[in-house]
Parts: C-alpha cells; structure tokens; sequence
C-alpha cells in the first residue's frame, strides 16, 4: 500500500483566525483524496485540516507513520508552517509535493530555495497527483514544476473537464468539527452542521476582460460540474445531517444553461427546499431571473465581491461592474429575502482618502438598500501571480527569487509605496465600514484594532 498524507498547513504563528476560518472542510484536498480513491487501488489515504491540528500534531503524524507522498497546501499566512511540515516528511522519506494558488504562483522560487521540496503543481493537482503516485516519468505530467540538474523546469497544463474527477467523497474527512467551529463563531445562526461543495471553477469574466489587477488565480478558463455528481453530492451531505451548504464556485451564474440544468437536477429531490445553501457571484449577475434561480435553489445568502466604492479605483482594478450594478443586486436580493454578504480590498493602488470615503458612502448605501448582515473590508493581499505582486517585484526586485513572503511586510510596503494613505486611515474607515452591518469582520489576516 502506497502511504499518501494530503495536508492543508496550520496558520503561522502571530497570524489570527477570523471569520469562518475553521467552519469549512478544505475542498481542495478533499477533490484530490476523492480522486485518488475514485481512480487507483492501493493507496492508503489520510487528509490533515490545519484548521483543526497543529504544526506539532501534523509533524509528529508524519514522523510517526512516513508516508511516501506528502502533499501540502500552503498560504500566504501558512507558508512557515508548511515548510517545517515539508522538512520533517522529507527527512521521513517522504516525496513531497506543494500545491494551490501561492505555491504555483512561487513555484520556481520555492524549488530553488527549498531541496526538501521535491515538486510544485500548478493548476488542477487531481491528475498530476495520481502520476506521481503511479511513477510515471516527470516530463509527461501536466502542470508540474521539477528540477532536472541545476535547472527548473515547467510543464504544460491541462483543464480537464471537471466531471472527469468524479464525486466528492465526503467519508475521507469528519465533518463534525466544521459545524462546531462554526456554531462557536456564530451562534446567533440556525446552522449547526456545515459544509462545502463546488460546481464550478474559474472566473467567466477573465475570457474577455482579464482578471481583477488584486486577484492571482491560476485558472485558464471557466469550467462546470455535471450537475447530476453535485446534486448526488449535496444528496450524500444532507442524508449525513449537513444542515448549510456552500457552493464555492467563484461566479455562479456565470453560465445560465449550466444554472438551470444544476437546478433540474436539485428539484428531482425535495431536500433542495430544506437545506439553505450560500453562494458566490458577480453584482452585475444578479438580475430578477437569476434570483428566481437562487430562490429555487433556497439560497439564503449570496456572497458579492464589490471590491470598492470609488468608480474609479473600480474600473482602474478592472473589476468590470460598477457602483450601480452593486446597488440593483443587493435590492434585488432582498425583496427576494435573500441576505447578502458584500466583500472590499482596502489599500488597492491608488487609493486615498477620498477613495476611502467613498468606500464607506458605497457601504452605507448598500446596508440601506440591501439585507446586507456581512461585510469583509479586506487588507489588501499582495498574491504571487497578480498583476499587483508583478508590480511590487518590480519596483523591489529583491524580493524576487524569495519564497517566503511575510504578509503584513508586503502590505506595509504596498500602502506605503502604491497608496497615499497610512495604514491608520485605512483601519479607521474598516471599523466604520464594520459597524453598518451585524456580523462584519475584518479580512486580511490583520486585525482591525
């Protein structure tokens, strides 16, 4: 049996959890272990939260039981712990693979720096996974980053079709902690059983006017589910007791077809109209016929990415939607008895305290207009792969063969050099911010004080 350890890292420490941080199972993972179940024998499979263990429980595990893959995935806030992770599973015999969106924005770096790390995947790690798993030759896997000699070397990738990866298989993790957590975080909801789903991938607005200037995902294009496997999924999750689903597709009504087959499939069971689900999507998606779809679905809260409330920084960030369209959907939603939870970047380029105002005037609009009950001004997050970061290396090119990249060091330097206002001004008008809607909480990984 070929040992495989699948790890979401720990946060850092001196790094905060906040928001529903721990309310969630890692889907990432989840898609990878149910993949290699799906499609390979002899494997013996265990996925690690570090939502839920610490640096020190996963080290002793690994140390104690060597697994021969080791794989970890890594953030901007779990970076440190994920090395230490990848070190001990190295000097344990393990192969060991990084994978996500900061890894694959930092691969080169992270296989220059660090010889414990034997691979970084970039894209879907599904496929790729299971070739390394299978031996099969370096120069023949998608998506991988490898050394040859002294060189780093990067193959070409693929995006499968999704349904090609086949069911969720939820039995590869408890659930329980997940509806703890997020019963102890937010006890004024009805919810006591949480967990996530996907039908889709990908942001359908980058095919023709790229991605947000912020954003570093590493997706080509906008893929979707058969909506038969999601409907058999939200079946499995709501049979084992799961009483709020989320759909973590970036932009749900991005394809309208796909929205109504997803929606066929929902209504051949009653369970649709019982179970409350949370979804993503774009202001400028929310029409009186895509709330009809989320009312058929009982979707009770629509997560919006409204970014900011100056129309200039909105269109300069290339957002593509404006002030308006955030107004509609939010109005929208709430006729319909649909909650919204509206999401700011604070500190994009260009920023000040005009700006930031309008950032606020927007929010105060949006709470009078809206059942808005959430909202996250994020700190800015400098993300390898964003046109942000490629910015930032620019103009310090030290930075640029560093893998280890400390969070509040960047976004000092981002406001310091790319902004004009200070970091005060900014935490300032986030507490306003906070205080127009019940349940906000700062995003960013520094705390609002």
């Amino acid at each position: 049996m070929t040992k495989i350890y699948l790890v979401l890292a720990p946060l850092d420490k001196g790094y905060t959890e906040l928001g529903e941080y721990g309310s969630f199972q890692p889907n990432g993972l989840l898609a990878l272990g149910s993949y290699l179940h799906n499609h390979m024998t002899g494997i013996d499979l265990t996925i690690i939260d570090g939502q839920h263990s610490t640096k020190e429980e996963i080290i002793q595990e690994v140390s104690k039981n060597r697994p021969k893959i080791l794989g970890i995935c890594p953030t901007i806030v779990s970076y440190q712990n994920t090395l230490e992770i990848a070190q001990a599973g190295k000097e344990n015999g393990a192969v060991v693979i990084l994978g996500g969106h900061h890894a694959a924005g930092l691969s080169r770096n992270i296989l220059l720096n660090r010889s414990f790390v034997d691979y970084v995947v970039i894209g879907d790690g599904e496929i790729p996974l299971s070739r390394i798993v299978s031996g099969q030759n370096e120069n023949t896997i998608s998506g991988l980053v490898y050394r040859n000699g002294s060189d780093i070397l990067i193959n070409p990738r693929d995006e499968p079709d999704l349904s090609e990866y086949g069911k969720l298989r939820f039995s590869l993790l408890d659930l329980n902690p997940y509806g703890n957590t997020f019963k102890r975080k937010f006890p004024q909801r009805s919810y006591s059983k949480t967990a996530s789903t996907y039908s889709q991938k990908g942001c359908f607005k980058q095919k023709d006017r790229g991605r947000c200037d912020f954003c570093g995902r590493m997706d080509i294009r906008h893929r979707t589910r058969n909506p038969e496997i999601v409907r058999d999924e939200i079946d499995m999750l709501v049979n084992s007791g799961i009483d709020f689903i989320r759909d973590t597709s970036d932009d749900f009504f991005a394809n309208l077809s796909y929205v109504k087959s997803y929606i066929y499939e929902l209504q051949k069971a009653d369970y649709h109209r019982t179970v409350p689900m949370r979804i993503f999507a774009r202001a400028d998606s929310i029409t009186p016929e895509t709330v009809e779809y989320a009312q058929a679905m009982n979707v009770e809260e629509v997560f919006i990415g409204i970014e900011t409330g100056d129309p200039e920084l909105k269109e300069k960030v290339g957002k593509g939607s404006d002030n308006n369209q955030d107004i509609v959907a939010v109005r929208l939603l709430k006729e319909s008895g649909i909650r919204t939870i509206c999401s700011l970047v604070m500190g994009l380029e260009g920023t000040t305290k005009y700006t930031l105002e309008n950032d606020l005037r927007h929010c105060e609009k949006l709470s009078k207009e809206g059942n808005v009950d959430t909202i996250h001004p994020n700190l800015i997050q400098v993300i390898p792969n964003s046109r942000y970061y490629f910015k930032l290396i620019k103009k310090h090119p030290e930075l640029e063969s560093e893998d280890r990249i400390d969070l509040r060091t960047i976004q000092q330097i981002w406001i310091d050099e790319f902004t004009n206002v200070n970091s005060d001004y900014i935490e300032d008008v986030a507490k306003r911010i906070m205080q127009l809607a019940p349940y906000s909480i700062g995003h960013g990984w520094t705390e609002v004080k």
